[in-house]
């Protein structure tokens, strides 16, 4: 019966030490992005996460959202197609009555701020690794490069947007002010002159890392980017010289050339 008492005894205190000490531990192999960025092996699959959301146009969490809905059948190059009653979002957008709830453009929007989402999460924990190589600059740059590509697509699209330079929270929802169009502008160009700073030219990349950000397209970008606002809002005074200096620049590069076959 002693012996029995004894078992009881140590049963309760070992559960009341399971309680504190080993039940309630905080999990050891949760992967915060701060850890995450630490590996540059790891770094490089953020990086192609920011690639992955820019480039969604159809998928199972969004609607359709294909650029030629707003390149050509906003403008008088091309027609819907089909009948009035299908796809009654696109027949909206040309009649310049969209509505903002529903796909495409409400679908652009979230791809393109899932794509900044996770540029500024690369960002800002790329900065803060204690790791430094020129590779870590690379990788910088591309994702400088990818944040402005989607704020610039953005642009196009809407004007001015809210303007985000880190990992935006929950309680952010809905906080932040819609920028203007100067503003969106600026903020962009910023991001790409920092991705042509440090991004290498095409042929600085390895055949299996051909369509990653080059240094020629940020300055394709960049001289995009200024012949808008010329032809739009030119709040900073852009000239045609600086674009024909950018996109002389890109040619006299050496790095690319005109198709043989166009089709």
């Amino acid at each position: 019966m002693k012996a029995l008492t004894y078992i009881i005894i140590a049963a309760i205190l070992v559960g009341i030490g399971c309680t504190k000490t080993v039940l309630d531990k905080t999990p050891q192999g949760v992967q915060t992005p701060e850890i995450f960025y630490e590996d540059s092996n790891q770094a490089i699959l953020g990086i192609n996460a920011i690639y992955d959301a820019a480039s969604w146009e159809e998928g199972p969490n969004v609607g359709s959202n294909l650029e030629w809905m707003y390149g050509d059948v906003l403008s008088n190059d091309a027609e819907k197609g089909s009948t009035p009653g299908d796809f009654i979002q696109l027949q909206e957008m040309k009649e310049w009555r969209a509505n903002p709830s529903t796909s495409p453009a409400r679908d652009t929007y979230y791809n393109m701020y899932q794509a900044i989402f996770r540029a500024n999460t690369a960002i800002v924990n790329l900065l803060n690794a204690s790791w430094n190589s020129p590779y870590k600059q690379r990788l910088l740059g591309e994702a400088y490069f990818l944040r402005g590509y989607c704020y610039f697509y953005l642009l196009r699209l809407f004007g001015g947007v809210p303007l985000f330079t880190t990992p935006l929270t929950t309680s952010e929802f809905g906080t932040v002010t819609r920028a203007s169009f100067s503003e969106t502008a600026a903020f962009i160009e910023a991001d790409l002159m920092r991705a042509d700073s440090v991004l290498p030219l095409k042929s600085g990349y390895s055949a299996t890392d051909v369509g990653r950000a080059t240094k020629g397209a940020a300055e394709a970008y960049l001289a995009r980017l200024n012949m808008y606002e010329i032809g739009t809002d030119n709040s900073h005074g852009h000239t045609w010289q600086q674009v024909y200096d950018l996109t002389n620049k890109v040619i006299q590069s050496g790095e690319y050339g005109s198709m043989s076959n166009y089709a």
